[in-house]
């Protein structure tokens, strides 16, 4: 491999869940249109804080955000040039309920944001590149680069830093599964900043759940781990050998096939649901269904 070597939490996290959707992700075959009903209510919550987060000194006020919710709406829920939106059921109805969801977490992090943001030195949407050396299979280092964008950096007066991710969903249990993302993420500030990891906090921000705020206890054993999984991705990007870009997990089982049909955005130039193509003597394009469907089952019962 001798592109960029780019490492990200999203890309990080998808390789071990599967790394034929990492791969082809990576290689920019997603496809052309992508649902973002999912995600709108995140999109439009993280946009209106950081528009909040970004005006002038002293004119900060209430109920602000829940205004710019509405003013992004049309850019990205009707006029969006990165995704397309499929309404659940009624139309009307669920774009009432995916603003209220945006405009309900706003507005429960204003408190925190005046208290625990705005009087100290902050940056929102800070986007991050570090590099660092990792060692390939033959012991040569390779330059691999660590990047992504933290939602808000704060520097207390004694010089310590808190990273804050905002998530908005109502499920208070989804936090648990992407404790990783603060993780990378802390690792990310102190290469860049050269500030000791026991100076640097993180937070979830889930202002629609309770508890709404979850701070993370990062150990010395989490921060090896996190590099253990960084080198171990950042090795099988160089590889691309047949195991890494397998449709397999970092387990080496197959995704269930229910989350292939329902989430993967690669799936059209996934090999798991390719359909064999022959030419015959005539030029004609056969195609063997039977075969394509044999291959998914054998995918599925792959250990």
């Amino acid at each position: 491999m001798t592109s960029p070597l780019f490492v990200s939490w999203s890309a990080l996290k998808t390789w071990e869940s599967c790394h034929q959707q990492a791969h082809l992700r990576a290689q920019g075959l997603r496809a052309e249109v992508v649902d973002g009903r999912n995600f709108l209510a995140g999109t439009l919550g993280d946009r209106a804080m950081r528009r909040f987060l970004e005006l002038p000194d002293g004119t900060h006020k209430p109920g602000q955000m829940a205004q710019f919710v509405d003013d992004l709406w049309d850019e990205h829920a009707v006029h969006s040039d990165e995704y397309k939106i499929k309404w659940k059921g009624d139309p009307l109805a669920d774009q009432a309920k995916v603003r209220a969801l945006a405009k309900n977490a706003v507005t429960g992090m204003e408190e925190f944001l005046f208290t625990q943001v705005l009087p100290f030195e902050f940056q929102p949407a800070m986007r991050f590149a570090v590099d660092m050396m990792i060692p390939g299979d033959d012991g040569v280092l390779r330059l691999a680069t660590l990047r992504g964008e933290m939602d808000i950096v704060v520097r207390l007066p004694n010089g310590w830093v808190m990273i804050y991710d905002l998530k908005v969903t109502e499920n208070a249990s989804y936090v648990n599964s992407i404790t990783g993302q603060l993780v990378f993420y802390g690792l990310a500030w102190s290469f860049m900043m050269n500030q000791l990891a026991e100076q640097i906090g993180a937070a979830f921000l889930v202002p629609m759940c309770i508890p709404a705020y979850v701070p993370l206890e990062v150990t010395m054993q989490d921060r090896r781990e996190m590099l253990a999984r960084i080198t171990w991705y950042a090795q099988a990007r160089m590889r691309e050998a047949p195991q890494d870009i397998a449709p397999v997990s970092a387990e080496g089982k197959a995704p269930a096939l229910s989350d292939c049909d329902y989430r993967c955005d690669v799936k059209g130039h996934c090999v798991r649901f390719k359909v064999p193509v022959t030419i015959g003597a005539n030029g004609k394009r056969r195609m063997s269904f039977a075969d394509a469907a044999a291959a998914k089952i054998a995918s599925e019962n792959r250990t």
